[in-house]
């Protein structure tokens, strides 16, 4: 698609690197991405983190990750950072 400028990856997790239950994780992400798009992403273009989460995931958790998918339309959603979550 010649419109696409960057590819978006979904992230359903904290999103703040001092998180204790996903904060670790969130930092992988954003390094990951970062080495990805060093790299030069796909395809000469970068790789973006789209970030939702909610503390309630099976409640209004279910609306981010919809967002993501239909909103945002990225391309993979990772992230959940815990069994329950995912």
């Amino acid at each position: 698609d010649e419109r696409l400028q960057e590819v978006l990856l979904g992230w359903f997790g904290p999103d703040d690197p001092a998180d204790p239950l996903g904060g670790a994780m969130w930092s992988a992400a954003e390094m990951a991405i970062e080495d990805a798009n060093r790299d030069g992403g796909y395809q000469g273009l970068p790789f973006r983190i789209v970030p939702r989460w909610s503390n309630d995931p099976w409640g209004s958790g279910v609306k981010g990750v919809t967002q993501l998918a239909y909103q945002d339309e990225v391309w993979a959603l990772v992230g959940a950072p815990d069994g329950a979550s995912a």
